[in-house]
């Protein structure tokens, strides 16, 4: 996990743009200026701002290129924080989404007063739930949402902060 960086922008804009990766995320398409704008202010944030989502980089190592992003909403009282991942389609499968999850979590607890860690994912996201489990989060609560004007059934995990 890093920092986002404006010279991910070809990285970011080839899988935000690719329809089989956005079907199932939240956010919606955007243009190449939106992108660069969005990568160079997430890039001058440092450490989870309460209220507000940020995005922080999945990069590949060797080689620190752009693989995936995971935007991050730290609740204003800081008692919460929700979490959602992308990660391009050649990068699928190798583990990335279930070490960047468990790092996530890991500086979430390390940095913050947070004693919740939640994610939304849609049930036909199999890969997701499938890493947020070996993340070590459960499944909390299965509820019906909207995503881009198509109903899903979206399913919730937590993680606790541990105790002692």
């Amino acid at each position: 996990l890093r920092p986002m960086r404006v010279a991910d922008l070809d990285a970011f804009l080839a899988y935000r743009r690719d329809p089989e990766v956005a079907r199932l995320q939240g956010w919606a398409p955007i243009s190449q200026q939106e992108a660069a704008e969005f990568l160079a202010a997430n890039a001058a944030v440092v450490g989870f701002v309460p209220g507000q989502w940020i995005q922080i980089a999945i990069a590949e190592l060797p080689g620190d290129g752009l693989i995936g992003d995971i935007g991050i909403h730290l609740a204003p009282d800081q008692s919460v924080a929700e979490f959602g991942i992308t990660i391009t389609p050649t990068a699928q499968g190798r583990g990335y989404a279930t070490e960047a999850i468990r790092g996530l979590i890991q500086r979430l607890f390390a940095t913050t007063p947070v004693s919740t860690i939640i994610a939304c994912t849609d049930v036909r996201n199999a890969p997701c739930i499938a890493a947020l489990k070996r993340a070590g989060m459960t499944l909390d609560d299965v509820r019906e949402a909207e995503y881009k004007g198509e109903l899903c059934v979206e399913q919730i995990f937590s993680v606790q902060r541990p105790t002692g």
